[in-house]
Order: structure tokens, then C-alpha cells, then sequence
């Protein structure tokens, strides 16, 4: 299977409250499943690194041969591609931990950049797990009645 996810994290105040989400795609374009996880205290880029981190776990146990996965952190993104060094020693930690799941689970892996405006979907979850206090799982990133 190959899939395609968008992630994002997000926090109120920074640090503060903090959460991520995740939206997963078939090869179809079909969502799979679309996730949020609440975090609890934590800076933006450790919810950012949290999401990717869940992100990758959930696409491995989904038995994913390729994930190819989008990003509006482009610290994010710049670090995990090696284009800019991890210098945060908390980050650094988180940086190892995405790079042995890819590298435990064995697929194919790409990250890329992506405007926010095209991130809205990853981002509503991700404020949806800060909201609630809890993680949450479905096929729809914005229920009916829930605006993000």
C-alpha cells in the first residue's frame, strides 16, 4: 500500500497546550483514516516532530510499502531531509526516533513542503486533539458541527 499523509502540529501559546494530526490517503486520493493526538504541554516544533513521529508508526502498521508525507513546518521538513542541522538537543531526540521507525519499518520514505492553506485538513485535527484534551480516530478530518 502506498499512502500519502498530511501532518501538522499545533499549540496554543508557545509553549502551551499542544497537539497533532495526521489525514491518510490511498494511491486513490480516498482518506484512511485521519487522526488526532492531544500532546499536552509542549512547543510547536516538538508537536510538529509529534506528529510526524505518529505519523510514521501509524503508516507502518498499515502495513505501508511507500509514505510520502506533506508538512507546513519547513523546519520540519528542512531537518528530516538533512538540508538543516538539528541543533535542539529535545529535538534531536525526536529527529533519531522518526529516522529508526522509517528505517524499522522498512519503506519508502519522502517529505515534503506544503503551503498551509493546503494543510487545513491535518491542521483542524491537530487543534481538534488540543480542544478535546484527547486523541481521536476516523475517516473524517472536519465532522459536521465541529469547525476547526
Amino acid at each position: 500500500m502506498n499512502l500519502t499523509a498530511y501532518i501538522d502540529g499545533s499549540c496554543e501559546g508557545n509553549p502551551g497546550e499542544s497537539g497533532c494530526g495526521a489525514v491518510f490517503r490511498d494511491e486513490r486520493g480516498s482518506i484512511v483514516a485521519a487522526k488526532s493526538w492531544y500532546l499536552g504541554h509542549g512547543t510547536n516544533n516538538t508537536a510538529e516532530y509529534h506528529g510526524l513521529i505518529r505519523c510514521v508508526d501509524h503508516a507502518g502498521k498499515l502495513g505501508a510499502r511507500r509514505l510520502v508525507v506533506y508538512s507546513d513546518s519547513q523546519l520540519l521538513v528542512n531537518q528530516i531531509r538533512g538540508l538543516y542541522r538539528v541543533k535542539m538537543q529535545h529535538l534531536a531526540e525526536l529527529h533519531e526516533t522518526v529516522v529508526r521507525l522509517i528505517r524499522e519499518y522498512g519503506f519508502r520514505f519522502e517529505i515534503q513542503y506544503v503551503p498551509r492553506e493546503k494543510n487545513q485538513e491535518a491542521d483542524k485535527l491537530a487543534r481538534r486533539a488540543i480542544r478535546t484534551k484527547s486523541d481521536i480516530e476516523g475517516l473524517n478530518p472536519d465532522p459536521p458541527g465541529r469547525s476547526g
